[in-house]
């Protein structure tokens, strides 16, 4: 009941799903919880004006290079195409990547990085930050 309570009153929730074959396969309990928590909402006169929305979650050495790309593509358009009727997705994928860890074991951010590496981090985290945005307008 208190993550139901939570979900009501919150603005946006999202849903982090790591792209890999077991997650995938559980991914509809999202929305089946999201299509259940609405119905019983209605149901009691509850207003609910929370967005939510899935976000794919990508392991960075396991996509790389130009096929790496297509694949994480092919991904989101089919995870878009089962559960986007409920949860949909955001449109940029979050990345694991080895500098996240790295920067707060340091007490640092991304951002204070000129490297190749964080530049590229950077850019994907721009995305998805630009995407929340977008979702909450």
């Amino acid at each position: 009941p208190e993550i139901s309570k939570l979900f009501v009153d919150s603005d946006l929730v999202i849903f982090p799903v790591k792209a890999e074959p077991q997650e995938l396969k559980t991914a509809p309990k999202l929305g089946n919880y999201v299509a259940n928590l609405t119905q019983f909402c209605q149901s009691k006169n509850i207003p609910i004006n929370t967005k939510f929305r899935s976000m794919l979650c990508f392991e960075s050495s396991k996509y790389r290079g130009e096929k790496g790309l297509t694949k994480i593509t092919d991904t989101m358009v089919g995870f878009a195409n089962a559960f986007s009727n409920t949860i949909p997705p955001l449109l940029a994928p979050m990345i694991f990547r080895s500098l996240y860890p790295n920067k707060i074991s340091e007490a640092r951010s991304i951002y204070s990085s000129e490297s190749v590496e964080a530049k590229t981090a950077q850019q994907e985290f721009d995305a998805v930050v630009q995407q929340i945005i977008n979702t909450l307008n």
